[in-house]
């Protein structure tokens, strides 16, 4: 039986002093704002930009979850949203005390204003997980929120969690594919599902089950409608948002250059672009009159390479964009991102039996351009 561990924790010397707590009041409640309702308010003078970005997160958060976020400097317990130097918060809510959070200009971004957010809420860092040993090579002090204990989480490991911190030569993945991916800031899958069972943010009590579909589950904040993986909407998630393509046994090209506009983006949050790689053309008649999903044939594989990258902001880390051939069965897993044509994974042949095959294109979409080239094959043939 799963426990909802733990990055959730905290420290017990960060939050409570020297105090010694048990296990179980490691989770304690102590910990959670109540009611679900985190209060804050900003210094004077705090940037625009900023708090824009912090509304933006507030929506996100708010659009995925049953928190609220209430802008009171008079309550007893509240985030005093700073510009300081660096990006923090403290873990966790602060009995009786009005706590500080930090964003900073060089760490300025939609994605940190949520991670900053989500310890404000009591979410630790990935890095903090007593499972990262499995997943990362990270030395023992680095950034472990002071969770020591032998806890089970409630959500996988998550290379792309936007509470990961990126790579560096004392921390990095397992698994080498992932050394773009961590540190991204994009909000992962279950990031909001981790948060959701924290604070028993649910949908039980609703008199209307939903039967969502392609890794969905039903939103709390809205129970008459589900949170969808990338790529997919509609009230049980079975509708394609994006660009629909029919693959064949050849490969084919598509080059995506984005939309030529001068015009200011409405929010902060990071835009995503999808495409959708399917088996016939028959699927596309199918989706276009919102019938039920096509079934790849048995034994088919879809097969995506990137064979273009330009004007993709190129670092350790493809934080501000990049691509995400989701190949991985599990359509809430983060599959590895690319945003760099430098090293030998970034056109690497990526298979699955996923039908669709959902293709994101993530960050500022004005610059950016991409080619990328699509099959399948057959039941039970291999790629060549």
């Amino acid at each position: 039986m799963k426990v909802l561990l733990l990055l959730v924790s905290l420290a017990v010397g960060l939050c409570f002093g020297n105090q010694v707590r048990s296990k179980r009041q490691a989770l304690s409640d102590a910990l959670r704002w109540p009611n679900n309702t985190m209060n804050y308010y900003y210094e004077d003078g705090f940037p625009l930009e900023m708090q824009a970005m912090f509304r933006d997160a507030f929506n996100y958060l708010k659009s995925h979850t049953c928190l609220n976020f209430v802008n009171n400097k008079d309550a007893e317990n509240a985030v005093y949203i700073r510009n300081r130097v660096s990006c923090w918060s403290a873990l966790g809510m602060r009995s009786g005390e009005h706590q500080e959070l930090s964003l900073d200009y060089p760490c300025a971004h939609f994605g940190v204003a949520l991670h900053e957010t989500m310890h404000a809420l009591g979410i630790a860092h990935g890095q903090a997980r007593t499972d990262r040993d499995k997943y990362l090579i990270v030395e023992a002090e680095d950034h472990n929120d002071y969770i020591n204990e032998d806890t089970t989480l409630s959500v996988p490991f998550d290379y792309g969690s936007v509470m990961l911190y990126w790579r560096t030569e004392r921390r990095f993945p397992k698994d080498p594919e992932y050394n773009y991916t961590m540190g991204s800031l994009r909000v992962g899958f279950y990031d909001m599902i981790l948060l959701n069972e924290y604070y028993g943010c649910n949908c039980e009590k609703h008199p209307v089950k939903l039967d969502c579909k392609n890794g969905g589950y039903q939103n709390p904040a809205n129970c008459d409608e589900c949170t969808c993986t990338d790529g997919f909407k509609g009230q049980t998630c079975d509708e394609l948002d994006g660009h629909i393509l029919s693959a064949s046994t050849e490969w084919r090209p598509l080059y995506y250059g984005g939309p030529y506009s001068k015009t200011l983006e409405k929010s902060m949050a990071p835009k995503n672009v999808f495409f959708h790689v399917t088996v016939s053309t028959d699927y596309l008649q199918e989706v276009l009159s919102k019938k039920t999903l096509f079934q790849a044939p048995e034994g088919s594989t879809i097969e995506v390479r990137t064979t273009r990258l330009e004007g993709f902001f190129c670092h350790f880390t493809c934080d501000w964009n990049g691509v995400e051939l989701k190949y991985l069965t599990d359509r809430r897993m983060t599959s590895p991102l690319t945003c760099c044509d430098d090293d030998n994974l970034w056109n690497k042949t990526r298979s699955s039996t996923n039908n669709p095959f959902v293709i994101v294109k993530y960050g500022e979409d004005k610059g950016p351009r991409f080619q990328f080239e699509y099959r399948y094959l057959p039941g039970n043939l291999t790629s060549s």
